[in-house]
């Protein structure tokens, strides 16, 4: 089934256990790098999903591999998660972005996919 929320609201909601280890006071670029392993980790599950492989999350998980051990539990915890709760949402993120709205940081994202990887579609040739 196509989710009708935002995928933008989806990827927040997803890693908010990231997103809460950032000070109150973060700056975009630690905001943008939180999100990026986020989405990372959003991506390698749906791709994985959609290629039925396990390829991507390995090849994430292989990248991480020299990074501090916090750094790879999390990518970890987030798989599990995605896996576990979003396992229904099908949809890969695209471009996305973080713009600085009068001191507000925005999450922009566009969502990629289709109508065959998604649950409860047919499609009719």
């Amino acid at each position: 089934m196509i989710p009708a929320r935002k995928i933008s609201e989806t990827i927040l909601e997803f890693g908010i256990s990231a997103m809460q280890i950032l000070p109150d006071d973060a700056s975009k670029e630690q905001f943008e790098t939180s999100l990026q392993i986020i989405v990372s980790a959003w991506n390698a599950v749906v791709l994985d999903s959609w290629h039925r492989t396990d390829s991507h999350e390995n090849s994430l998980l292989e990248v991480l591999d020299k990074e501090p051990r916090e750094m790879q539990l999390m990518v970890k915890n987030l798989i599990k998660r995605k896996k576990k709760k979003y396992s229904e949402d099908l949809r890969a993120v695209g471009n996305y972005e973080v713009l600085d709205r009068n001191g507000e940081l925005v999450f922009r994202a566009e969502a990629r996919g289709s109508v065959k990887d998604m649950d409860g579609y047919e499609v009719v040739q």
